[in-house]
């Protein structure tokens, strides 16, 4: 069975609903790399250098401190971070109730989720039933490890995910991008729907993989097949070249292009609403 990172209570009014916080994330299967020095291509190690000493210290020597004046530090435990604040620390404590499609994507950070304790299944019901019914998400309070976080709780299917907010202090501001303005015909907007319809299709999930770590396992084949193992590969410098300002994109011919090119779907069956 999974290990849950604390177990604690949602505080929703006066009720508090007992559960178990876990990890959504899977940990990520990339190809595992070695730093090397380029000059002998020998590998490069790090060391946690003690640095009054010189010396490595162990993992197990390692603690937390915070320096309050120069060279003076306090030293935390993860009781002291619990005693900071004893409630936050293992509370899901929701602020609001808001529309989940008013919480801009860029505001997501990272989901967990959160399963019922004994004694707390029925209250975790009312929860999930309660959010799914009202189509909110709860706006919450929560600290995990050393920090505090704003939280997105959603209800999903039968579960509780609890996705981590940035907060807005966090995010640049959009206008710093200064997106310049331009117009598109109607011509070349009624294009661009058939092309987003014809791809139009059910998220899938499972559908979509990383591609990527075996087109790099493959690029690394082919340098040991051809004796470059030990090259470092130079940037094609016709590859880096930026394409020229004065050429003008022709969106139109670009969109019937992918149009034709796109097989004509069946249409799909209208889906079924669930029942209020």
């Amino acid at each position: 069975m999974a290990r849950s990172l604390w177990k604690g209570a949602i505080s929703f009014g006066l009720v508090n609903v007992p559960v178990e916080l876990h990890s959504a994330k899977k940990r990520a299967a990339e190809l595992d790399m070695t730093m090397l020095d380029k000059r002998d291509l020998a590998p490069v190690g790090y060391q946690r250098v003690n640095k009054a000493t010189g010396k490595e210290v162990a993992w197990g020597d390692v603690v937390k401190g915070y320096e309050y004046k120069d060279d003076k530090y306090v030293v935390l435990s993860d009781e002291d971070f619990r005693r900071a604040n004893p409630e936050a620390s293992r509370t899901v404590d929701i602020l609001a109730f808001v529309e989940l499609a008013d919480i801009k994507p860029q505001y997501f950070e990272t989901p967990y989720y959160l399963k019922p304790e004994k004694r707390g299944e029925k209250a975790y019901a009312l929860l999930r039933e309660t959010l799914q019914k009202a189509g909110k998400a709860g706006v919450a309070s929560v600290v995990i490890r050393t920090k505090q976080y704003l939280a997105a709780l959603v209800a999903q299917d039968d579960l509780l995910v609890l996705n981590t907010l940035r907060y807005a202090e966090e995010l640049k501001a959009p206008s710093e991008l200064e997106i310049p303005k331009a117009k598109v015909t109607p011509k070349e907007l009624d294009m661009a729907l058939r092309l987003v319809e014809d791809m139009a299709d059910d998220w899938q999930p499972a559908k979509f993989k990383d591609t990527y770590r075996e087109d790099l396992l493959k690029r690394i084949k082919e340098k040991i097949k051809a004796g470059q193992t030990e090259e470092l590969t130079e940037p094609d410098p016709d590859a880096e070249k930026p394409a020229k300002g004065a050429d003008v994109i022709d969106l139109m011919a670009l969109l019937k292009k992918s149009v034709e090119k796109k097989p004509a779907k069946a249409k799909r069956p209208a889906r079924k609403r669930r029942a209020a």
